[in-house]
């Protein structure tokens, strides 16, 4: 069975996730994707990122003052997803 696992940091609105992703793409490998129908978020762009890069996107975001309205860890195994807001 197919099992992956990463995080996702969803936006207010395409300004914002637009400028962060400009921002952590120089450190990070990153990607856009469509916010993911189980977050709730105002905004249909989210950033998908490696979880094991946690620790450094939280420094990225609170070092250039970056404004998410979420951070959450995706458990995926087969078709079923599992959420868990990360703080």
């Amino acid at each position: 069975m197919l099992k992956s696992r990463y995080g996702i940091l969803s936006f207010e609105s395409t300004h914002r996730a637009i400028f962060s992703e400009k921002i952590l793409k120089k450190e990070l490998d990153i990607e856009t994707i469509p916010t993911p129908r189980e977050i709730s978020s105002e905004c249909g762009i989210s950033i998908k990122f490696e979880i094991d890069d946690y620790e450094r996107i939280r420094q990225l975001i609170n070092e250039n003052q970056l404004k998410i309205d979420g951070c959450y860890e995706i458990l995926r195994i087969g078709s079923k997803k599992q959420i868990k807001e990360l703080k």
